[in-house]
């Protein structure tokens, strides 16, 4: 199998096969663990008024998400998977706005397989691309690094797992997660309050196939919307 990797500064567009866009820190760990809690479907949007526009027409919905890392005023839930451990989201549509993921995932809409990827859904991630039996796949880092023109250390270290396990390889999992914790280092600005709720947010997204499900898009009514689906084993 052909494995390609992109940064967020070179996205794929459309793509003629399966591609999986990465955000472990942290959109598509928040939509993992809302998913797993009962959230019917997460519907994704580019943009702050997207979102709000999106709710007005789903009355009961709530809104997750952020704006360059921080809360948002009007949404119901920071784009944080500690806030939303412990949430029971049963029957509820979630709107998800995130400054990389959800915008990375509408610009690779065209693929014809595409999905939603974190290191809590890894295996079920490689699963789902894997039942179509292609040939090459796309790995998309959607978070970037500061100051620096490429991916997010965790978001690249994710793509280096999800390429060794869809190659049929192991990957040193402990220096993937030893790498993936610099991240910490670019959130330093987001002052203390903020960073103890962060550094609490990786530890969870470093949490290897916690859950046993993937992630597919699908267009839905003209949005594009994850739901939770397990593949076969």
């Amino acid at each position: 199998m052909l494995v390609h990797k992109f940064d967020p500064f070179h996205m794929p567009g459309t793509a003629a096969y399966p591609v999986a866009v990465i955000d472990v820190c942290r959109a598509f760990t928040t939509a993992a663990y809302a998913l797993s809690q009962g959230a019917e479907k997460v519907i994704l949007v580019r943009e702050l008024t997207d979102a709000f526009r999106v709710k007005s027409k789903y009355g009961s919905a709530r809104i997750i998400g952020e704006d360059r890392g921080y809360p948002v005023e009007g949404f119901d839930y920071w784009n944080s998977p500690v806030q939303i451990k412990d949430i029971d989201f049963s029957g509820v549509t979630l709107i998800q706005r995130t400054t990389a993921g959800t915008r990375a995932m509408l610009l690779c809409q065209g693929a014809p397989m595409l999905l939603a990827a974190s290191f809590v859904v890894a295996e079920a991630t490689v699963r789902y691309m894997k039942m179509s039996q292609p040939a090459e796949v796309g790995l998309v880092s959607s978070g970037w690094s500061l100051g620096q023109d490429g991916p997010a250390e965790e978001d690249a270290a994710c793509a280096n797992y999800l390429g060794s396990r869809l190659m049929g390889r192991s990957a040193d999992v402990a220096a993937l997660f030893l790498e993936s914790r610099k991240c910490l280092a670019r959130w330093q600005l987001y002052g203390e309050e903020l960073l103890a709720d962060l550094r609490l947010d990786v530890e969870l997204c470093l949490e290897l196939d916690r859950f046993d499900f993937a992630m597919p898009a699908m267009i839905e009514d003209g949005a594009l919307v994850l739901r939770k689906v397990h593949p076969p084993a």
